[in-house]
């Protein structure tokens, strides 16, 4: 591939659809605190830039970083299929060890989050919640029942 353009495509890829999604969120959320057509239009176009600028940010340098650790390979000096299949089976796996902990860190995060909140699946209240609801929910699932147990 001629001028490796990972990093390019990376880039205005994340930034549309970043642009794309903060412009949608960003008219979603106006228009549910009731503004006015050119303020929701405002704040969407913000909300679309601002995220557009971190999408564009994190893509291109994710793609960069892929295309860096992806080792170039000459298919006429090929020895054998073998040698070819080893080769990407050892680019592959540096890419999973980079990036797994990355998405594991995330998803412990979100987690902690969700459990610390009281916003996870298993959340029951009928509202926000709050820490009184997220307490008053698990110690009513913890409390003892009166019925006895067959």
């Amino acid at each position: 591939m001629e001028g490796r353009p990972r990093p390019l495509i990376g880039t205005l890829g994340g930034g549309f659809f970043g642009f794309a999604y903060g412009f949608v969120a960003g008219v979603v959320k106006a228009y549910s605190w009731q503004a006015a057509l050119p303020t929701c239009l405002r704040i969407g176009l913000v909300d679309g830039l601002v995220f557009g600028v971190v999408f564009s940010a994190g893509a291109g340098l994710t793609f960069c970083l892929l295309g860096v650790l992806e080792s170039p390979l000459d298919l006429d000096s090929v020895v054998s299929p073998r040698s070819l299949l080893n080769t990407n089976r050892a680019t592959v796996t540096t890419q999973l060890l980079v990036w797994a902990p990355t998405f594991g860190q995330w998803s412990v995060s979100a987690a902690v989050w969700w459990s610390t909140s009281c916003r996870g699946p298993w959340a029951r209240s009928s509202g926000p919640p709050t820490p009184a609801s997220c307490s008053a929910s698990s110690a009513a699932s913890a409390a003892p029942s009166d019925t006895p147990s067959p």
